[in-house]
């Protein structure tokens, strides 16, 4: 059983890498990483903040943690589909991860304040991610269970 994607499926997940995994990785993996640093930064520098501002940043640092376990089962997924049109063996982790970031997306366009529609889109841009990989995930899933399908 031949489980290689067809050169249009390839060129798809192409497209789907360049539009929405290259940037999302870039900007939100570059956004996360300098949140890591500085959020706890900021705990330790004001060590008089009420509890309810370390709890706030604790949050915060846990949400981009999540985001985190978000951009890697995306890039992961990605890298797979790009060879085989089966769902990995790691699926149930690739569905965690994708529920983890879709809600820490979620959580940080919950946070931010009243947002126009041109930022709701740029903000939510790794949203069509999360569903994109999620599609795939199911065809991938339903291949596995029916050969004859594929």
């Amino acid at each position: 059983m031949n489980d290689t994607p067809s050169l249009l499926r390839k060129m798809l997940l192409w497209a789907l890498g360049l539009v929405v995994v290259l940037p999302v990785m870039l900007l939100a993996g570059y956004a996360c990483l300098a949140a890591m640093i500085i959020i706890p930064a900021m705990s330790f520098e004001r060590l008089d903040d009420p509890w309810a501002y370390h709890l706030a940043r604790l949050g915060a640092v846990v949400v981009v943690a999540m985001g985190l376990l978000g951009l890697r089962a995306g890039g992961r997924l990605y890298r797979h589909f790009l060879r085989s049109t089966r769902a990995p063996a790691w699926a149930r982790s690739a569905w965690l991860g994708l529920a983890c970031g879709t809600a820490a997306n979620l959580v940080f366009l919950g946070w931010l304040p009243r947002l126009e529609q041109f930022e709701l889109i740029l903000l939510g841009w790794p949203l069509l991610g999360s569903v994109a990989f999620a599609l795939l995930l199911l065809l991938g899933a339903r291949q596995r269970r029916h050969p004859a399908l594929g």
